[in-house]
C-alpha cells in the first residue's frame, strides 16, 4: 500500500508497505491498519529532472504514516548521497 511521500530536491520517493486499512465492517473490535511482517517494503526514487524510477527492493517490513520531511545530504565530491 502507498499511502504517501516525500520530496527532496532531487527526488521524489514512494514507500509501497505491506500495509493495509481495515474500514469496512470493522466495528473496532479488529485493528484499523495491519501490517503483513512476511512482506517486504519497496521505496520508489523518481529523479525530478529525468523522472528515472530507481527502486530499491528488499527491506525489512515497516508502515509509515506520514513524513514530516525529506532531504539530501552531499558529500564533497557528490557521490553516495544520503536521502533522507
Amino acid at each position: 500500500m502507498i499511502h504517501d511521500f516525500t520530496l527532496t530536491q532531487n527526488y521524489i520517493i514512494f514507500f509501497d508497505n505491506p500495509a493495509s486499512f481495515n474500514v469496512f465492517n470493522n466495528t473496532g473490535a479488529e485493528p484499523f491498519v495491519t501490517l503483513d511482517d512476511q512482506q517486504e517494503t519497496d521505496i520508489f526514487l523518481i529523479n525530478r529532472n529525468t523522472y528515472e524510477i530507481t527502486t530499491i527492493k528488499n527491506i525489512d517490513s515497516f508502515f509509515i504514516y506520514h513524513f514530516v520531511n525529506g532531504y539530501e545530504t552531499n558529500k564533497i565530491n557528490r557521490q553516495n548521497n544520503t536521502i533522507i
